[in-house]
Formats: structure tokens, C-alpha cells, sequence
């Protein structure tokens, strides 16, 4: 079982490398994309499941004078929907793609309340950073077994 700090490792290493293989399909920017989206994998991170708040989170709670509580209480919702390392939320790609949708909503949410439209070309850029956060989801999942 490993932890916080190795899957943050991971991924951070992981990055360059999904930049690199991308780069063989893509141009660089999706293949930025991409790696943006291991990175991202350190703060929607399957554990994302766990009810609570955790070090880090209190530190950037104290860092940003109380504002950084936005994050807990976002991520409190699907903390109580995902039982822990459910399949829901830990597996590979259905992971992914179910924290993707949960955060979606509460963008497209917010968004909506702001009178903000959205088109599909909009949001397109979401296919190679969802594709780099699956690869950071996968890697989280493999160091969990």
C-alpha cells in the first residue's frame, strides 16, 4: 500500500514520460494536455474517496487564511457517495471518469449560475488531460494492489 507522498511521486515522474508518449500522437499542446492532466492526478486523486481532511489540505487550509476549505467541502459529497477503494472510485478509467462527471457537474453548476454557456468545441481540450489523468489513476491503482 502506498502512500500520499509515493503516489504524488508517481506522478510527477509519470508526467514527462506521458508528455513524451503523447508527443508521438499528438502535437505538443495536446501532449502538455496530457501530462497536465498525471499532474492533476495528485489532487483528483482516487483518495478523493476518504472522508476527512487530510495534512495536506489542513496546510492549505492555514495557507490560504481559511479560503482552501472551498476543497474539502467540494470533495466531501463524493467522499460520502464512494465507499474507499471502491471499484467506483479507485479503478482505472471508471474511476477516472466518475470523478471527471462528479466535477463537470459542479463546474457546469457553477457556470450555469454565472451565466456562462459552454459548447463542445469549449471543452474538447478535456479528452488528452482526462487520457493523462487516467494514466496517473492507473499508476495510483497498480501501487494500491
Amino acid at each position: 500500500m502506498a502512500t500520499g507522498k509515493i503516489h504524488t511521486r508517481a506522478s510527477i515522474i509519470a508526467a514527462p514520460c506521458v508528455i513524451g508518449a503523447a508527443m508521438l500522437l499528438a502535437d505538443l499542446p495536446t501532449a502538455l494536455l496530457a501530462g497536465l492532466g498525471c499532474l492533476a492526478g495528485i489532487v483528483l486523486s482516487p483518495d478523493l474517496d476518504q472522508e476527512g481532511v487530510s495534512r495536506t489540505e489542513w496546510r492549505i487550509i492555514r495557507a490560504t487564511f481559511g479560503v482552501g476549505w472551498l476543497w474539502p467541502l467540494a470533495t466531501w459529497p463524493y467522499a460520502r457517495l464512494m465507499p474507499h477503494r471502491s471499484i467506483w472510485s479507485h479503478a482505472p478509467v471508471i474511476g477516472t471518469l466518475g470523478r471527471v462527471a462528479y466535477f463537470g457537474a459542479l463546474v457546469a453548476v457553477a457556470l450555469r449560475l454565472g451565466g456562462v454557456t459552454v459548447y463542445q468545441d469549449d471543452v474538447m481540450w478535456l479528452v488528452p488531460f482526462i487520457a493523462g489523468l487516467a494514466v496517473s489513476d492507473t499508476l495510483h491503482w497498480l501501487m494500491d494492489l
